[in-house]
This record gives structure tokens, C-alpha cells and sequence, in this order.
């Protein structure tokens, strides 16, 4: 899959992260400055690249960031030239409002907006549908054309020749389900419910030398719909400008992220697993154990080499694990709004 860069101002941090990491778990490769850049890199050289070099470029707009002067105006500049030399039936430029603001660049306002309020759930899935879809649209434009252009058999002799096809197909499914298999490239379906108890967990975790964090890291999805002044309180932090609530020790980061005046999103990155490989797999039990929470009462939906995707039924949360950059810590991260997307 291609990237998608995504251009925010750093008063949006909180946003874009949260926007990485949905993409992410959806099996796309989005692009972010501060997961992306290698140490060492010349930024200006690496962003323009990866602008150029990019398949999307998301405009993350605010009344924060359409009347700042800086880099971020750059970025949509040159995204903007880029955009010339696509088809004009060709997506690569979205915009996509934060709040009631009106984009300053003139071809910004010819594009259609994606707004993610009020319903930040509904487009999320919207803005996947259109990322997801676009080499998809190629493929069934194409096997249309082709379906043009074959000859028209009668049915008494199309009735046979439809079912060899079909006999073939299917033998060759099988066959190769089977060699994938002996070959270790497919996992045989396992049941999506970790048998792994609590007590095993924290082990797990201690093994791991991750640990057993206490508070205010002890099971954060508690802080899912507090409010925010009361979640202060809780963790004994403060709001910054944005709303949003950090906290950071020497064994992790955590993010608090608000919508309105309420924690939508819990985010914790556990400093000790670093360097984590996204192509060498983790042990997500053990992340759990460490912020007390009991495997076996989540579902595992989704699971890769980079991030593991739980449901948990019972709060109607979704929970993801994850390596989200070569090198990086292991975090995970809790949200209600995403529960079953």
C-alpha cells in the first residue's frame, strides 16, 4: 500500500497520532513526521520526498492551523503542485476539517472537505473507504474491460465450460491453502479468545521486564467518557492548550486525548520495550498484564505483526496493541468510538 502523508500543525498532534494509528491498524501505511523520520535525517529533504512520494496527502485543517504562518502552509503548497500533475478524476489532496474552519488556499476550497466532527467514527470510515478503494476501483474497471472484449458463448455450451471453470478454481484453492500451510505462510484459525488469565498476564509481563505499572497507569480505559477536568484530578495532570492530558515517567507516556470536554482516546507507550521490530511479532498479553488487564476477557480480532486488535465486549471498547514504528516502544491504545469498526 502506498503512503499517506499526513500534514497536520503541532497544535493537532493529538489528532494526527490518533489518525496514524487508526490507519495503521487498518493495514494502510500512513506517513508522520515524528514516526516516520529516521534519526539523522535532513527533515526538509525527507517530508518533501515523502510529499512527492506519497499516494495521499491528508490536510489536517484547523482554525489553528489555516491562520498560521509556517511549515505546515508549505507542506499543502507543495502537495498542491503535486496535485497538478494527477488526473482531474484522481483523489491524491484531502482535506479534512477539525472544526468549523474555512481553508485560506483557493484549490483547497474546489476539493470536498471531509469534516471529523461531529461523528469522528463515521468519517473514519468514510475517509477508509476512499483509501481502501482506490487501487480496488482499478481492478474491477479492468476485469469489466476484459469481460467486454470475451466472446459470448450459448448457453447449452456455456453451462459445461462454467463448471470446469469452477472445479478448476476451486482445486486450486485447495491446493494452494494446503502448500501455504506446510509451508508456514497461513496460520490455521485460532479461537479469538485468549485463554490466558489475568494472574498469567502480569507474569507475562514481569518475564518481559515490562512490569506491573501502577497508577495512574493502572488500567486506563477507566478514563474512557471521564471528564476532563475530573481526569485531571485522577492523574494529577494538567490540560494543555489542546485539552489533551500527558503524563510521563521514565516507564511511560501516557496521552489522554479529549473531544469536547471529555478522554475519547487513552493512549499508553511503555518505555522499556524499545526497540520493537514491526516484522518480528510481539507478545501482546504481556502489555495487557502490565496494565492489569484480563486476556481472556477480550476478543482478539485482528492480529499482525505490528498491531493486535481486541474488542472488549463487556465496556464496549477497542483495544490495540501495538509497534508502531522500528525501533520505537510498544503502546497501547483504548477508545469507545471505534468499538466493533
Amino acid at each position: 500500500m502506498s503512503n499517506i502523508f499526513i500534514s497536520y500543525a503541532k497544535e493537532d498532534v493529538a489528532t494526527a497520532r490518533w489518525l496514524f494509528n487508526e490507519l495503521k491498524g487498518a493495514g494502510l501505511e500512513p506517513w508522520l513526521d515524528e514516526v516516520s523520520l529516521g534519526p539523522g535525517e535532513r527533515w526538509a529533504v525527507a517530508i518533501r520526498k515523502a510529499i512527492r512520494d506519497s499516494r495521499f496527502f491528508l490536510a489536517l485543517l484547523s482554525s489553528r492551523s489555516t491562520t498560521k504562518r509556517g511549515y505546515v502552509q508549505r507542506e499543502i503548497r507543495q502537495a498542491l503542485k503535486v496535485l497538478d500533475e494527477f488526473p482531474d478524476d484522481q483523489v491524491y489532496v484531502i482535506p479534512i476539517r477539525l472544526d468549523q474552519c474555512v481553508p485560506t488556499h483557493e484549490q483547497l476550497k474546489r476539493l470536498q472537505w471531509l469534516d471529523l466532527f461531529p461523528d469522528r467514527t463515521a468519517a473514519l470510515g468514510k475517509l477508509l473507504r476512499r483509501l481502501k478503494g482506490d487501487s480496488s476501483s482499478a481492478d474491477r474497471v479492468e476485469t469489466v474491460a476484459q469481460d467486454q472484449v470475451e466472446p459470448q458463448e450459448s448457453s447449452e455450451s456455456a453451462a459445461p465450460t462454467k463448471l470446469k471453470s469452477a472445479i478448476i478454481v476451486l482445486l486450486a484453492v485447495a491446493v494452494t491453502v494446503i502448500l501455504a500451510l506446510m509451508a508456514g505462510w497461513v496460520a490455521p484459525t485460532e479461537d479469538p479468545t485468549s485463554e490466558t488469565n489475568l494472574a498469567e498476564a502480569t507474569n507475562k509481563a514481569m518475564q518481559a521486564g515490562v512490569g506491573i505499572l501502577g497508577q495512574p497507569f493502572h488500567r486506563p480505559f477507566q478514563y474512557i467518557g471521564m471528564p476532563i477536568a475530573e481526569a485531571a484530578k485522577a492523574v494529577a495532570g494538567t490540560p494543555n492548550e489542546a485539552g489533551n492530558i500527558v503524563i510521563d515517567t521514565d516507564r511511560a507516556h501516557m496521552l489522554l486525548e479529549s473531544e469536547g470536554n471529555f478522554v475519547s482516546y487513552v493512549d499508553v507507550e511503555f518505555k522499556t520495550t524499545r526497540p520493537c521490530s514491526q516484522t518480528k511479532g510481539f507478545d501482546s498479553e504481556s502489555i495487557l498484564g502490565a496494565v492489569s488487564i484480563n486476556p481472556s476477557e477480550l476478543e482478539l480480532a485482528r492480529k499482525q505483526a505490528h498491531f493486535h486488535t481486541y474488542y472488549d465486549h463487556q465496556r464496549k471498547l477497542k483495544v490495540g496493541v501495538a509497534c508502531l514504528v522500528d525501533g520505537g516502544a510498544l503502546s497501547i491504545g483504548f477508545s469507545s468510538k471505534y468499538y466493533g469498526s
